[in-house]
């Protein structure tokens, strides 16, 4: 960048204020509550026994009843057995004939070392297909495993067969000391090397590779400890949007992170949690991986605030009891909770999968997944850590807390720990903020003001704190401009707006996007617990998000006025097996439909325009309102693949329409993994001179 942004910062004052609500405290929940919560337990277990396939014995994924279920699905299911047999809620010759039909179709299917393909054919198709695995859903598995060798003896040596088998070595690279996520049993390779993020769900398959002895547990000094955060509360990332809250909270059901850095962490993304929820003004919380009511599942980078699911506040219910119960209550009062009808029978289940709370819808789904862990969520809370110290039985889980340090942590650390917890508070953010123009597009050269106030009706004050301001493009991710103003913080007041006044570079590319992110710190430069409002200025349009999906070749797709009834929504960019398409190959078709918004009408006319697109597997070929604007490989038969090349398609000046409905259609051809639209950006912009 040549030129810088110029602030003009004319007044500004920004408050926000600790509600005074301690949220971590070692209070013991009532009679009532456990009686509740006990409810729920039994309720839960309910659904998780009751969808199993009558061929193979495995759970299925959903009660959608799909024929394919994942290894995940697998081990959590075994060890939500294992704990209900312990509670008495399935007697021992029940809970070993399940076990029994488990194990012995496990042993039926095509794996390698132990290693399963991660989706599993749940009618007894044993055969498996050539493809990539992650150890994200496998790790689940052996960890089910190892709960029934320790619950159910009679077991053990057929358990120990299945955990003998996998040879850990193999996914470790020693030159970067980095881990292969990725393995193929059919070609017996593992791929991908990475180094492993504390706030990712593989932390469990890593703590079981370093019990095995086999992977050295210098692995730990090297795992990725990038941070996100939000609230001025730091956690790991993949954070937010990466999955949401149970990444970092499903190892810890059974691994205990009591005083480690994971432990924190979890602790402040559930108090985050909470406080977007009063940001947001809504009087439930919980922001993870679900299945909406539309059918969708909103995982990876599609978080929804109007999305809310039961299971992610639930996982944070002994760091936060009091908090999680009234979750929990008001989910019900919201209908999250009512019973599923089958064959004109109630069944108490336990919770929906989701919620919208923008439109009250209610998701008939429930993914075991999901169920699963509020089970075992619930079994540690209310049955003195039940699930942890069973698993905390087998050598190989002994091994691992014996090598790793930071799962040796001091009396000193551990009072640390619950103190940090007992006297977290959930800071109330009474802050807007509005852009005069009131628009979210805008020209290179153009002033934008920012508005702000604040209402604090609390009777903290704070004296002698600073505003800190900066602006960051995010091609370069560079700042721009910064500054800061000191303030102090008076009680009981509501200010008069705030303006900010900046201009944007002539010469800012017109891909970017200027994030202006504002944070308050006390005399010391420590940062106040408070949410930053980050504000956002484009000059493109982004197409990611929902659109229109149809495998199969569709000769018709590119037709501007076909019937889109039966089309399915899908989220773009990712790849369609990360979207219910799970071992699909050939051709399929995406539609969008858009309107080029109001502020950008003028200024295209002057400029010619592009579409551009991160990247999609294998070949394809692109329209615009049913013509034809550019093509990247070739469709069988001969195929020719441009995978991981970025498309920029040019858009003829008379294609696009300013004040009417637009279409894209994206026709692909996909021969291996991760196919479709997969990787960002996704946008029309303006080409640079």
């Amino acid at each position: 960048m040549k030129n810088k942004i110029t602030l003009f910062l004319l007044f500004c004052l920004i408050f926000l204020h600790f509600s005074g609500t301690i949220i971590g405290t070692e209070k013991t929940i009532t009679e009532n509550d456990s009686t509740y919560l006990e409810a729920l337990q039994r309720d839960t277990w309910n659904y998780i026994d009751f969808y199993l396939s009558p061929v193979t014995g495995l759970p299925c994924d959903s009660n959608k009843q799909s024929i394919f279920t994942n290894t995940t699905n697998i081990g959590l299911y075994l060890s939500c057995l294992c704990m209900a047999h312990k509670l008495g809620y399935i007697e021992t010759k029940d809970a070993a004939l399940r076990i029994e039909r488990i194990l012995n179709s496990l042993d039926k299917f095509e794996n390698w070392n132990g290693l399963y393909n991660n989706w599993l054919d749940i009618d007894g198709n044993y055969k498996v297909k050539k493809g990539l695995n992650n150890i994200s859903d496998y790790n689940k598995l052996p960890a089910g495993l190892i709960m029934v060798g320790e619950e159910f003896p009679q077991f053990s040596k057929q358990v120990n067969g299945f955990l003998g088998k996998i040879d850990w070595a193999i996914f470790y690279e020693p030159n970067r000391n980095k881990i292969y996520y990725e393995y193929d049993i059919v070609s017996k390779i593992t791929s991908s090397p990475v180094y492993i993020s504390r706030g990712e769900d593989k932390i469990l398959w890593l703590f079981l590779a370093v019990g095995s002895k086999k992977i050295p547990v210098k692995i730990w000094k090297d795992l990725d400890e990038v941070m996100d955060k939000k609230y001025g509360f730091e956690f790991f990332m993949p954070g937010w949007q990466g999955g949401g809250i149970f990444m970092q909270y499903i190892c810890g059901l059974f691994i205990d992170n009591t005083a480690t850095p994971l432990g924190y962490s979890a602790v402040n993304f559930a108090v985050a949690q909470i406080a977007h929820a009063r940001k947001i003004g809504s009087s439930v919380w919980g922001w993870s991986a679900a299945e909406g009511p539309d059918g969708q599942y909103y995982g990876w980078g599609k978080i929804r605030d109007e999305i809310i699911t039961p299971h992610a506040s639930v996982l944070a219910i002994e760091f936060f009891p009091e908090q999680v119960i009234e979750n929990l209550r008001n989910l019900e009062k919201l209908g999250v909770r009512k019973p599923l009808n089958i064959n004109g029978i109630d069944h108490n289940f336990g919770f929906r999968d989701s919620i919208n709370i923008k439109t009250g819808e209610i998701s008939n789904t429930y993914l075991l997944l999901d169920q699963a862990m509020i089970f075992l969520s619930l079994t540690n809370f209310l049955n003195n850590q039940m699930v942890r110290k069973t698993f905390a039985k087998n050598a190989l889980v002994s091994n691992a807390y014996k090598l790793i340090p930071e799962y040796h942590p001091t009396k000193t650390e551990i009072l640390n720990f619950k103190s940090y917890l007992n006297e977290l508070q959930i800071p109330f953010v009474g802050i807007t903020v509005t852009k005069n123009p009131d628009k979210e597009y805008f020209e290179p050269g153009e002033n934008v003001e920012l508005i702000f106030n604040y209402n604090n009706d609390s009777n903290i004050k704070r004296n002698n704190c600073f505003l800190e301001w900066e602006t960051i493009e995010n091609l370069s991710k560079t700042t721009l401009s910064s500054g800061t103003l000191n303030v102090s913080i008076t009680e009981k007041a509501k200010s008069e707006d705030i303006h900010l006044l900046l201009k944007i570079p002539q010469d800012i590319p017109r891909d970017s996007e200027i994030k202006i992110r504002i944070t308050l710190k006390d005399s010391n430069g420590k940062e106040i617990n408070f949410y930053c409002e980050n504000v956002y200025l484009r000059m493109h349009l982004d197409l990611s998000g929902t659109w229109l999906f149809r495998t199969g070749s569709n000769p018709d797709c590119t037709e501007t006025s076909i019937d889109e009834r039966d089309w399915k929504k899908i989220y773009v960019p990712a790849s369609w097996e990360y979207e219910g398409y799970k071992n699909y190959n050939g051709f399929a078709c995406y539609r969008k439909h858009f309107i080029v918004p109001k502020e950008l009408r003028e200024s295209w006319k002057n400029y010619e325009l592009e579409l551009v697109i991160g990247n999609i597997n294998d070949a394809d070929e692109v329209f615009l309102n049913g013509k034809q604007i550019g093509w990247s490989g070739s469709f069988p038969p001969n195929i020719v693949s441009a995978r991981g090349k970025e498309r920029k398609y040019l858009i003829p000046s008379e294609l696009i329409k300013y004040q009417a409905d637009n279409l894209i259609t994206v026709k692909v051809f996909n021969s291996d993994v991760f196919g479709g639209i997969n990787k960002l950006p996704i946008l029309i912009r303006p080409v640079e001179e």
